[in-house]
């Protein structure tokens, strides 16, 4: 989708910016094993980045932890939405830290609920959604920390590993 090709081209300048390195004679290629399965949307921006500057510096993607944010020009990490969901597949996926980006800790999910009427022999079924708020650190009771985000070197700092 177009919003994700504008997330890959500016993850690339962040990536640019972070290592100081000038890619405008190389091409960049970003590619997702997802299994035809339609990308769309900017939360994969951050992620991104932090993967460009790990191929760029030779550092390595640690393999457990996971993140949901957009990516700013400025290396700002961006709101987005479905965090609530993402953690929950980043937990059953075997992340040890999903990273969120600041402010999106604490969230307001809306739990499902159904009351049921009987009136005149007919049974009606009432369906409303009440606001809870969470924070997903407590939610996930130890299965996986989650940690707020706000810049590139703060997931540089919690993403990527370098060998000494």
């Amino acid at each position: 989708e177009p919003t994700t090709q504008q997330s890959v081209r500016e993850a690339v300048e962040v990536a640019e910016d972070y290592t100081k390195m000038n890619l405008s004679n190389n091409d960049v290629i970003i590619y997702f094993d997802i299994n035809g399965t339609l990308i769309g949307g900017p939360s994969a921006g951050a992620a991104i980045a932090a993967a460009a500057i790990a191929a760029l510096e030779g550092a390595e993607v640690k393999q457990d932890v996971a993140i949901t944010g957009s990516i700013e020009e400025d290396g700002h990490i961006g709101h987005v939405a479905a965090v609530f969901e993402k953690a929950i597949a980043a937990q059953k996926s075997g992340m040890s830290l999903f990273l969120v980006p600041e402010g999106q800790k604490k969230l307001t999910y809306y739990e499902k609920k159904t009351k049921e009427y009987h009136l005149f022999g007919i049974t009606f079924f009432r369906v409303y959604y009440v606001p809870e708020e969470i924070d997903l650190g407590e939610y996930m009771n130890g299965k996986m920390n989650v940690s707020e985000v706000s810049t590139i070197e703060d997931v540089v700092s919690y993403m990527l590993s370098y060998k000494s």
